[in-house]
């Protein structure tokens, strides 16, 4: 598995887990529904700045390397 497979998979997950759907979670996140679907199915590698965005309404921190 890599590291956009693990993304991708924890935030399908978190999003379920909460009972959100994509495209609520593109309107909390002010991200695209269609990116969101793409980064949870690892077709796509996200940035950091993108990937905080999807990650803060969902309750994910980031944590960065020291």
């Amino acid at each position: 598995m890599t590291i956009l497979n693990t993304i991708g998979n924890k935030i399908r997950d978190t999003r379920t887990a909460q009972g959100i759907s994509v495209r609520e979670l593109a309107k909390l996140s002010n991200v695209n529904p269609s990116y969101i679907s793409r980064v949870e199915n690892a077709h796509y590698s996200v940035s950091i700045v993108t990937l905080a965005k999807i990650c803060k309404p969902l309750g994910l921190e980031l944590v960065l390397l020291p």
